[in-house]
């Protein structure tokens, strides 16, 4: 329908803008952004750079985002990857959503490696097995409110739980 060096090769797929993306897959859709491709049937990509989805899965904005599996979503963020089932990442910086049902909301370098497991915020948080990559924490200055009425953090690496 529209931008520049667009590719639609799957059956029943399409691109409707942006430059230099492609639905590869039967089914599959990317909206705009540069350099999206979505693989798996009924994948999409919705904007963003260089971001890629794959089975059934939604990735709507950021940059080098990937969905890779079935029902995950990458929708924000810089290199974040939703690799289990269900699983989701809504922004943050080089997170990873490895368990099903897992999320991560913001932060850098947080993995949710269990099923049905949560990071809110932070840095080189871990939920799982393996060891937490703090050593690259560079953005701070990681707080996070997990809930309540009228709460406020000033301080580095604190966090207040919801209550």
């Amino acid at each position: 329908a529209g931008g520049d060096s667009n590719a639609a090769r799957g059956k029943w797929s399409a691109v409707t803008g942006g430059d230099e993306n492609n639905a590869i897959g039967p089914s599959t859709s990317v909206a705009g952004g540069t350099g999206g491709a979505a693989y798996g049937q009924f994948s999409s990509v919705a904007g963003g750079g260089f971001s890629a989805a794959d089975g059934v899965s939604s990735l709507a904005a950021g940059n080098s985002n990937t969905a890779l599996g079935d029902y995950s979503s990458a929708i924000g963020g810089v290199e974040n990857t939703a690799r289990g089932q269900g699983s989701s990442v809504t922004g943050g910086v080089f997170g990873e959503a490895k368990g099903s049902a897992s999320s991560i909301a913001a932060g850098e370098y947080n993995v949710a490696g269990d099923d049905d497991s949560f990071i809110g915020a932070g840095c080189g948080n871990l939920t799982g097995a393996g060891t937490p990559n703090t050593g690259s924490c560079s953005f701070g200055p990681d707080e996070a409110i997990l809930g309540g009425l009228g709460q406020q953090l000033t301080a580095s690496y604190s966090t207040y739980p919801a209550g």
